[in-house]
């Protein structure tokens, strides 16, 4: 019996579920603490700041759950699991090096340097709405292997999220609902292991 990569991407998706949630929870928090208070203030910062952080590892967890995935059943999970490795890690590297040439650009009054800044921006936020699709995707084919209606309730919810926030939260409770009732069931989905070539006939 072949490694059960299923219920480990399953295991590592609840977790990165966990996280984002966690996360976002805490930053939605730090926002209104800001709106009654100075935003200035430390421990407001603070939350918000340690927030981000936690979903940022919620969101970059999402590549080893769905690797795990792809491990499991290439045909499958394959373009799901690439398209979360490509657009999340390119995506948020060229998110890093946006910001900081637009720093560098403001603090010397580099117009030219804050324009470049910009447009690298603007090409990470094209790569992580690829790693996107590709989350919308790994919900969708994982409903389609496990029946599990909660995949398909969070993926649409996260499509309706892009434009009200809330539901994309909603939609992660949902992704880590639907891993543990998965986990819980205890099926175990061994890696598909290529045939084995047929036979060769009989010698005259």
């Amino acid at each position: 019996m072949g490694t059960d990569y299923f219920s480990s991407g399953i295991s590592k998706l609840k977790t990165a579920s966990l996280l984002l949630i966690i996360g976002t929870l805490l930053s939605g928090i730090a926002s209104m603490m800001a709106m009654m208070s100075a935003p200035s203030n430390i421990a407001t910062s603070a939350l918000g700041l340690i927030g981000a952080l936690i979903a940022l590892i919620g969101i970059f967890k999402l590549i080893p759950a769905s690797s795990d995935l792809k491990a499991h059943d290439a045909s499958r999970y394959g373009t799901a699991s690439t398209l979360i490795k490509i657009g999340l890690l390119i995506g948020y590297i060229l998110l890093l090096i946006g910001f900081l040439i637009i720093a560098a650009g403001a603090a010397a009054l580099s117009l030219g340097l804050i324009m470049i800044g910009g447009m690298t921006t603007l090409i990470s936020l094209i790569f992580l709405l690829i790693g996107y699709i590709g989350v919308l995707l790994l919900l969708f084919k994982l409903k389609e292997e496990t029946n599990e209606g909660l995949f398909l309730a969070a993926a649409i919810l996260m499509i309706i999220g892009v434009f009200i926030g809330i539901l994309m939260f909603i939609g992660w409770i949902l992704v880590f609902i639907a891993c543990g009732k998965v986990l819980k069931s205890g099926i175990s989905r061994p890696s598909a292991q290529p045939l084995a070539p047929p036979p060769p006939p009989p010698s005259s």
